[in-house]
């Protein structure tokens, strides 16, 4: 089956959906209306769920790879109703642009409802490959298959009763072995997570607003954060699976600390952070052959995995990387992400290692940094600590040290107590 998918991990930049009047925007559309009336292009922007039926007073027809369907506006806009074969996924006015959550029933209190986070379950369940990470396509002979079952979102047998129709679809020998084996029901958790993260991707952030008695009080804004390509790490290892997975480019690993430089949330924000040290996964079984020991494998091609700091962007619809600058010690030497020798102040022993788990060389650095947490300083200067050992780090604007405080043997100005601390 020939499909056209969207990847979420990977994507690094939002494209905005253009609405133009009198187009097409699903497969094996049909109209009974008449044609002084013109259609509009929508979209259902959840992870571009493809092969969805959907159907509103004068137009019918299937989603397409995007998501895309049509409608018409006369001049209300007419509901439109998504279904596969005889379970209804939910309905909801017709516009540019629907997500789950723009169902019937979608919000409640302000915040995702169970019956949304049900729908994505749902879905997440009947993906042709199992892997929502790079969107949902539904199966043509899923239709037929669904044929006098039925699913109720908003019951609360719901779990249960989709455990059943699961089951009975994986015994179902109409469908293809390899899509049954396949199927998995994600748990409420994982379906609200990816729910968030499709919608910050397509429409440039997520936004809930808890409330009390019907009245908002408070409003939390979700952002997928915006990476140009200037800015993502080539990856030059032996998986096939992460060469395809990220071929533009593995992005920054950020997020070891944020600070707010300047600007408002009404308007923009200018916002600090810092990677951690380089792109890495754990490895936390690694034997050296004489003692299991944590370890880290670096996945760029920087093998020092150098810190930085980064500059971001932050509007009320937006969040975008405006730039990286590697930190640098006192003599514009680049500090690595490398560990500390074994033998020195703050070392935990880990390792570092390649994709193989063999240890890269060099594979220690005296400079090596693994930053957690930035805080802005007097002056422009900007705080921040060594998660790998008792250390304080002052520099200036542009990411060079002005001071690297350890206690007393390393470069004095922290008391020796600091040592024992974790």
């Amino acid at each position: 089956m020939m499909r056209r998918r969207t990847r979420l991990a990977a994507v690094t930049s939002v494209v905005t959906l253009l609405v133009a009047c009198g187009g097409g925007g699903g497969g094996g559309e049909n109209s009974s209306s008449t044609p002084t009336t013109p259609t509009q292009s929508g979209s259902l922007v959840d992870l571009s769920i493809s092969g969805l039926s959907y159907s509103t007073p004068s137009v019918s027809g299937t989603t397409s790879a995007s998501g895309g369907y049509t409608y018409r506006c006369n001049p209300t806009c007419e509901t439109v109703t998504f279904a596969i074969g005889p379970v209804t996924l939910g309905a909801a006015t017709a516009a540019a642009s629907l997500s789950l959550k723009d169902f019937q029933n979608g919000v409640d209190g302000g915040l995702l409802s169970s019956t949304t986070i049900r729908r994505m379950q749902f879905l997440m369940a009947v993906d042709a490959d199992a892997n929502a990470s790079n969107g949902i396509a539904i199966p043509s002979e899923l239709a037929s298959s669904l044929s006098g079952k039925s699913l109720n979102f908003g019951a609360s047998s719901f779990d249960a009763d989709l455990v059943a129709l699961i089951d009975y679809l994986k015994g179902d020998s109409r469908l293809s072995s390899s899509y049954r084996s396949g199927m998995q029901i994600p748990t409420a958790a994982s379906a609200r997570a990816i729910a968030e993260q499709a919608e910050a991707l397509a429409r440039g952030v997520f936004v809930e607003s808890p409330t009390s008695s019907t009245i908002p009080v408070a409003e939390v804004r979700k952002y997928v954060l915006r990476v140009p390509d200037s800015l993502l790490m080539p990856y030059s290892g032996n998986s096939s699976l992460l060469k395809s997975t990220y071929a533009r480019g593995l992005r920054p690993a950020l997020g070891a600390g944020l600070s707010v430089v300047s600007g408002t949330p009404a308007t923009t924000l200018q916002l600090r952070t810092v990677t951690s040290r380089g792109i890495a996964v754990a490895a936390p079984r690694y034997s050296d052959g004489v003692s299991v020991r944590s370890a880290d494998v670096l996945l760029s091609n920087d093998t020092n995995g150098n810190p930085s700091l980064g500059s971001i962007t932050l509007t009320p619809n937006a969040a975008d990387l405006a730039s990286l600058t590697s930190l640098k010690t006192a003599d514009a030497l680049n500090y690595s992400g490398r560990p500390t020798p074994t033998d020195s102040s703050g070392s935990d022993g880990a390792r570092n290692l390649d994709e193989d788990l063999k240890p890269r060389s060099p594979e220690f650095d005296q400079r090596g940094l693994d930053p957690a947490g930035v805080t802005e300083g007097e002056s422009g200067s900007i705080w921040m600590c060594d998660q790998r050992g008792p250390f304080l780090l002052q520099l200036d604007n542009q990411g060079r040290a002005l001071q690297h405080l350890g206690p007393d043997g390393f470069a004095g100005a922290l008391p020796g107590v600091a040592r024992r601390l974790p």
